[in-house]
């Protein structure tokens, strides 16, 4: 994977009892604290060898995030506060949490001022009940503005960017070694002469009886705003709650069982998990399934503002071509696999 470091996967196996020995350390309890981990998607009470087994064991294999979420959410828990990098998974449990009360704040967005999140967070907190200790944020606020961060200087050059051109010795006459070669006659290429009859041949004569071949008239070219023709779904159609399934269940279970077969397989070819699901909805399927061909499938996608891959109210290119992904429905429907 050219990596210097691969988590969650099973790739960190063979490192295992190493992990477990990395993560070996006293731990500090706390009454009002409730810890939870990927590892078995729930609450733990820490201890060394816990906190190490929880450490290890999402470390060797993947992650199950959205089971963490809603277990914590069962247990009462209605503000997430997600420290970074980026904001991520504040966008992901805005997915899994769709419709339950709940507040998921990021202190670590895309082109927002550090100072002005921590600001923003406490008085969303502070706004929402909790006891937020005000004085000492706007003293640590007050104290990052009186210090602000300070570049060094840049370095001065202290030697010559450029080398000077070496200096080759005068070369001296060989002494030693093989005699000139011969001098030799010019090169007489033959006479070309000139074959009336081979010229007269066609190379890939035409059968008997067949027409001259004439190019397709080129294909009208649409302008960006000319509209499509729009043609109606047919076929099967799946929601939201069916598609976010497929991406980690059985394939029988979303097409059916004639791909019963491929349950077993370690790979296959599907939409990505949340939050990198683009498909809200497929409307329909125009395609044979398990036979290689030509198909169609319809798919929408509900595009809403403060989404991750949104920026300024718009769709960024890359995600913004993603949203065709269920072309890997299509083919994996078709038998791809």
């Amino acid at each position: 994977m050219h990596q210097h470091l691969v988590v969650h996967a099973n790739a960190m196996k063979p490192f295992e009892a190493k992990w477990r020995e990395l993560h070996s350390r006293p731990v500090s309890r706390a009454s009002n604290v409730r810890l939870y981990a990927n590892a078995i998607n729930a609450s733990y009470v820490p201890s060394r060898a816990r906190v190490a087994d929880m450490l290890t064991r999402q470390a060797v294999a993947t992650v199950d995030f959205p089971a963490t979420i809603r277990q914590a959410w069962d247990d009462g828990v209605r503000t997430f506060v997600e420290l970074g990098p980026r904001d991520t998974l504040t966008q992901s449990i805005g997915q899994i949490l769709v419709g339950k009360p709940h507040l998921a704040l990021a202190t670590d967005r895309v082109e927002n001022s550090e100072l002005a999140q921590v600001s923003e967070l406490a008085a969303r907190l502070y706004a929402e009940g909790f006891k937020v200790r005000i004085d000492r944020i706007a003293a640590r606020l007050d104290e990052a503005r009186a210090h602000p961060w300070h570049h060094a200087a840049p370095y001065k050059v202290s030697r010559p960017a450029h080398h000077a051109p070496p200096r080759l010795p005068a070369a001296e006459p060989a002494s030693t070694g093989l005699p000139l070669a011969p001098p030799l006659p010019p090169t007489v290429y033959p006479r070309q002469v000139r074959d009336v009859a081979l010229e007269a041949r066609t190379a890939f004569p035409p059968p008997p009886g067949a027409k001259p071949e004439k190019s397709p008239p080129p294909a009208g070219v649409l302008s960006g705003r000319t509209p499509l023709s729009l043609r109606p779904p047919v076929g099967k159609s799946w929601s939201r709650p069916e598609v976010e399934a497929s991406a980690r269940g059985k394939m029988s279970d979303f097409f059916g069982s004639a791909f019963l077969g491929q349950d077993a397989f370690e790979r296959q070819c599907r939409l990505p998990a949340a939050p990198l699901l683009l498909v809200d909805r497929i409307t329909g399927i125009d395609a044979d399934a398990g036979v290689e061909g030509a198909g169609v499938i319809w798919t929408e996608t509900d595009i809403a503002a403060g989404e991750w891959y949104t920026h300024d109210g718009r769709v960024r290119p890359g995600p913004l071509i993603e949203c065709g992904q269920a072309d890997l429905t299509l083919i994996a429907w078709m038998g791809a696999d």
